[in-house]
């Protein structure tokens, strides 16, 4: 898995919400999240993400789904993501 190079079109930026951490681990974690929000929609597991998937379009995320994805975040990580600017828009 690569990292996210930017938050356009609702990427998630990992490196600039944890520049200290693993964020490899934080990648395979993210993804799980995801995976749990896509089996619950009855949706197949993704196998790895990519730096060209988008949230909405390419992961079929809702808005709900990406509320959920934020709590997970925010629950895992003790960040408030809307609050340091890792989602500047929601397309």
């Amino acid at each position: 898995m690569q990292h996210y190079k930017s938050i356009n079109q609702n990427k998630i930026k990992i490196t600039r919400l944890f520049p200290k951490k693993n964020t490899m681990i934080m990648e395979e974690n993210i993804l799980i999240i995801i995976n749990k929000i896509r089996v619950a929609k009855d949706l197949t597991k993704l196998s790895e993400l990519h730096t060209e998937d988008r949230l909405r379009e390419d992961l079929d995320l809702t808005s709900f789904d990406l509320a959920e994805l934020t709590v997970n975040i925010e629950d895992i990580y003790g960040v408030d993501v809307l609050n340091n600017s890792a989602i500047l828009k929601v397309m």
